[in-house]
């Protein structure tokens, strides 16, 4: 069983005939639901004007999970897809279309937050990060001189050198660098003959398998090649957002240089530097975000305006 939260603005039981866009929220690495801390500053956007009346739903990470299908841990990403996302059309009153549906996440949720729709396209039209993991394939996969930002090479060797016997051992692994090898492995390059059920892309000393680092170089997009195959996917977003955390211990340097890799190859991309560490003021950059998303939903959904506004809240789109 698999608990979520899902939020619904105060105005959701009085305007019976509204349908309201979503946002779909996945915390950071190991980040249960969520959704208690953030109600208070959803609705003092909403009541504010910041953004308009929208419903938003939070994933629970709990077993400190990249929320991807992995035939070891789980079919995460299959679960949101196949899943929850029709239990809230279904049970909620949803705009039901791409363009309304947005994915965001913190971290290691940012990372899937980017990476869901290009495995899935078609379902969200609009994604976010929170200072998002964007780094992780970049340090399991980039040659040691590579490494100019966290972590060094010297940490990710200590995942290696961590792995159990078996895949039976996962939960009892401390190391977390362990625990990404083997998310990643059994997502990107699974093996059921391997004893972890997947193969990975290095050894200890650094010496690389090219084969499967190839596969896992297919989820860089920090890799020309593969922001290249995914490029056409990310133009047809009507939104995309990364805040970058300007404090000590923040992920902003390693994502400011995938920022100018997204515009370089023509993708349009907000970047909002924000005060703080790494997971400083999730709250206020989860309704930085939201701006640009709602913002980006409502100038999509103009035409659909029965009043023919120029600008449109959602709350009097019909669908």
């Amino acid at each position: 069983m698999r608990n979520f939260q899902v939020y619904l603005p105060d105005e959701y039981k009085s305007n019976e005939n509204e349908r309201y866009p979503v946002l779909y929220w996945i915390p950071g690495w190991g980040g249960g639901v969520q959704g208690y801390s953030y109600k208070s500053y959803i609705d003092d956007a909403i009541n504010s004007g910041k953004i308009p009346p929208t419903i938003a739903v939070f994933i629970d990470v709990h077993e400190q999970l990249w929320f991807l299908n992995s035939v070891a841990l789980g079919n995460w990403e299959n679960l949101l897809t196949l899943e929850i996302i029709p239990f809230i059309d279904q049970n909620y009153r949803t705009i039901a279309d791409p363009l309304a549906r947005g994915l965001m996440g913190h971290s290691a949720g940012g990372y899937t937050a980017f990476m869901l729709p290009l495995r899935n396209p078609g379902i969200w039209g609009s994604i976010g990060g929170n200072d998002p993991g964007l780094w992780g394939m970049y340090a399991y996969i980039r040659d040691k001189e590579d490494f100019k930002f966290f972590p060094p090479f010297s940490e990710i060797q200590s995942g290696y050198k961590d792995l159990p016997k078996d895949i039976g051992a996962y939960n009892s692994i401390a190391n977390w660098y362990t625990k990404d090898l083997i998310q990643f492995g059994t997502a990107f390059s699974p093996n059921p003959n391997s004893p972890i059920l997947c193969d990975l892309p290095a050894d200890g000393n650094g010496n690389w398998f090219p084969e499967v680092r190839e596969k896992w170089s297919n989820y860089d997009l920090s890799n020309p090649k593969t922001l290249d195959k995914y490029s056409e996917i990310l133009k047809g977003l009507i939104s995309i957002t990364i805040v970058t955390a300007t404090g000590a211990g923040g992920d902003g340097e390693q994502n400011k240089v995938l920022i100018e890799q997204f515009r370089s190859a023509g993708i349009n991309i907000t970047q909002l530097d924000m005060p703080g560490g790494h997971g400083d003021q999730t709250e206020e950059r989860f309704i930085a975000i939201a701006e640009q998303i709602l913002k980006a939903m409502i100038g999509a959904e103009v035409s659909v305006s029965p009043k023919n506004k120029l600008v449109v809240t959602w709350g009097e789109i019909k669908r």
